[in-house]
């Protein structure tokens, strides 16, 4: 194997094609969204028809690249345990 066909084989396709996903029905505070990227258009319609297929199993959210999950503070539940008394 020559270098010039070596560094082809581990070159990667450009992935011009992408989305972001916010995964869950009720995501947890700070749960980072996942950037899932195809090579192909064809790639990323037959993951998003995935995703819809199985949105009755898994919920989920397109978002923008890089966001966080934060739930307002109004809006955050808090359990608070007794600890009993001896």
């Amino acid at each position: 194997m020559n270098i010039a066909t070596y560094t082809h084989w581990h070159s990667k396709p450009p992935h011009n094609h992408k989305v972001t996903i916010l995964w869950g029905e009720m995501p947890e505070d700070g749960q980072k969204a996942i950037t899932y990227e195809f090579a192909t258009k064809e790639e990323l319609s037959a993951f998003i028809f995935g995703a819809k297929e199985g949105a009755c199993w898994i919920e989920y959210e397109e978002v923008e690249e890089g966001y966080v999950h934060n739930i307002p503070e109004k809006d955050r539940i808090t359990t608070v345990l007794e600890v009993p008394k001896k």
